[in-house]
């Protein structure tokens, strides 16, 4: 008899890998927080706050199933600098921020609970202390950012445009541009949906 595996459909396998995932220890429950705001490059660029975007927000949205979290990409080019940046906006009206310039996913999300983490975490942080055990399992080293990318006196993208007009400009068309092609796609679809949907049927023969 072949092994369970084997026998399962691999979406069920898929679906498998995900909640064990999502449901990795430690819980990554946050205690008092409104809001994450998350803003970074779309691509080829900020890769740890990408690689963080793509596996622990998944957890943190699981643990924290009402928290409010946005993210906001932006494409980027070679010629601008502003780093990658986390709010964290928490329901007293405090506000911290977490910068995720040239760092491994695993210190930002440790950077964020030691920020926000619940009485679990703490408890968790204090455990591995005693036993000498990781707090974190390592992630993926991501790739090496450009070194005029690593100083520590980078904007964050806000304070990017407002120093920079015409980049701003230049981000808002482009944004533009992609919605109004989204859009054409949209309409595409429902345009190919309908059409398939309104054939008359075919006349059955006697």
């Amino acid at each position: 008899m072949p092994p369970r595996s084997e026998t399962l459909p691999r979406g069920v396998l898929r679906l498998k890998d995900i909640l064990t995932h999502l449901n990795a220890q430690p819980k990554l429950s946050l205690s008092g927080v409104k809001q994450l705001r998350l803003t970074l490059a779309s691509k080829k660029a900020h890769y740890g706050a990408q690689h963080f975007v793509e596996e622990n927000l998944p957890q943190i949205r699981w643990a924290n199933p009402n928290l409010d979290i946005v993210v906001r990409k932006e494409m980027k080019t070679p010629q601008e600098h502003w780093k990658p940046e986390m709010v964290i906006e928490f329901e007293s009206g405090k506000v911290e921020t977490v910068d995720m310039n040239d760092k491994f996913s695993s210190k930002i999300l440790r950077e964020l609970m030691d920020k926000a983490g619940d009485d679990l975490w703490r408890r968790h942080v204090a455990d591995c202390k005693k036993t000498g055990a990781p707090v974190l399992p390592d992630a993926p080293t991501p790739k090496p950012t450009k070194k005029a990318e690593s100083t520590k006196d980078l904007p964050n993208l806000e304070e990017f445009f407002k120093a920079n007009p015409s980049a701003k400009s230049r981000h808002e068309k482009a944004r533009k541009e992609w919605l109004a092609k989204l859009d054409a796609q949209k309409a595409k679809r429902e345009k190919r949906v309908a059409a398939s949907t309104s054939k008359p049927p075919t006349p059955q023969a006697n």
